[in-house]
């Protein structure tokens, strides 16, 4: 069996009105967060902005964004990029659960190229837009979709392999 790749992201709506995004840098010395300011520079928000009005565009493609009742409020995105373990993560904030955060981890931006970058933000910020019925939808659900969206955006990690399901894996494997 061949697997055919997916259609590209629809096309973005560049008229969206996109809540602010925040970009922190702690420390500024670290490698990582030199390595990630030197190669996305000042396009930083240009990229950050694309990115989510794509993800916005996959995620609803049907619903008229600011006006309907199922598009997700978030206040604001801030991105940090600091040293910690693992690669990324997506929360809401403290004290503003419509505040949403993604920590990325500096070593490892600090060792990936632009791509890798772009697709590890990209499934974090779909995170952000995501929704996840009250908390309730399957974990393998939420990731697999975060993944999907990565993927059509062209931009699916190099360790991925295309393979069929295993015949126990449930649809919510992710």
């Amino acid at each position: 069996m061949q697997i055919v790749s997916a259609a590209p992201l629809p096309p973005a709506d560049p008229d969206l009105k996109l809540p602010p995004i925040h970009l922190r840098i702690h420390p500024v010395t670290e490698p990582g967060a030199i390595h990630f300011l030197r190669i996305f520079g000042p396009e930083c928000a240009k990229v950050l902005t694309a990115h989510c009005q794509a993800i916005i565009a996959a995620l609803y493609p049907l619903v008229e964004a600011l006006s309907d009742p199922s598009f997700p409020t978030i206040h604001n995105i801030t991105v940090y990029i600091r040293p910690m373990d693992g690669v990324a993560y997506t929360k809401s904030g403290i004290l503003d659960e419509h505040a949403k955060e993604i920590h990325c981890s500096a070593q490892y931006f600090g060792r990936s190229s632009f791509e890798e970058i772009s697709g590890v933000l990209i499934h974090e910020l779909v995170h952000v837009w995501q929704r996840d019925d009250m908390g309730s939808a399957p974990g393998g659900f939420i990731e697999g979709l975060a993944d999907y969206v990565r993927w059509k955006a062209g931009l699916g990690a190099a360790h991925w392999k295309k393979s069929r399901p295993e015949k126990d894996q449930t649809w919510d494997a992710g």
